[in-house]
């Protein structure tokens, strides 16, 4: 099940940058005039619809991403802890800092500034010993928590190995369940203050919170659209 969160951009948000169609050339550069300045799409309520339409068609044709003047930015955040050792990726890159081992005693903080679309934040975590795998983690966009770990529908999580891409935005974990959650808070807690202040339970490899023998990695994933 591919489990989204879906945000209000009257929430959220930056507003979009002024213009911005001169970064582009030729067919690009005049169907974007058309659509931001010229009919003013995206702030003209009375804007002609139909022609509104045909030059966001045409410049998406061209350019394959929609007209800068509806591109909005947001602040995203991403803290997280894994038990033991963690992987982390942001749109199916991997994030540079984010991996190590002992890391349920140190917490990450991850930053950016991402556009409008689907994006995609996905954590491989695995125990060096025999024990159950945890993850804590919440997502910030624009300064309020939109997803946590123990929200029960944010996260997803599975046992079993989805390959190399699974931290890709159009990666299919249609069959991922959602992510179950312990009571347990971070221990830790000097080091793991702000997953501790916003009191992030883990979600685990087991149900039971417990072991699983033999089972001691899980990939997790947190889907985006930011309108």
């Amino acid at each position: 099940m591919l489990i989204q969160l879906l945000l209000t951009t009257a929430a959220f948000a930056n507003p979009p940058a002024a213009g911005g169609c001169d970064d582009f050339n030729g067919q690009a550069f005049g169907q974007c005039n058309a659509y931001c300045e010229a009919l003013d799409c995206d702030d003209n309520p009375t804007a002609n619809q139909n022609a509104c339409d045909n030059a966001y068609n045409h410049f998406f044709a061209i350019t394959g991403e929609a007209p800068p003047c509806e591109v909005t930015e947001y602040d995203v955040r991403v803290v997280y802890s894994g038990d033991d050792s963690i992987t982390a990726y942001a749109d199916g890159d991997e994030i540079p800092f984010g991996v190590g081992d002992n890391w349920w005693s140190h917490e990450t903080e991850y930053q950016a500034t991402l556009e409008s679309g689907d994006h995609t934040f996905a954590f491989h975590v695995w125990d060096v010993g025999n024990g159950a795998v945890g993850l804590g983690a919440f997502v910030e966009v624009d300064g309020v928590i939109v997803a946590r770990t123990d929200d029960n529908g944010s996260f997803l999580a599975t046992n079993v190995n989805p390959g190399v891409t699974f931290g890709d935005v159009s990666f299919n974990d249609s069959g991922w369940a959602v992510a179950d959650t312990c009571s347990y808070h971070p221990w830790n807690s000097a080091n793991l203050a702000e997953l501790t202040a916003n009191s992030i339970s883990w979600a685990w490899s087991s149900p039971s919170c417990s072991a699983y023998s033999g089972n001691k990695e899980s990939w997790f994933r947190v889907n985006l659209a930011l309108p």
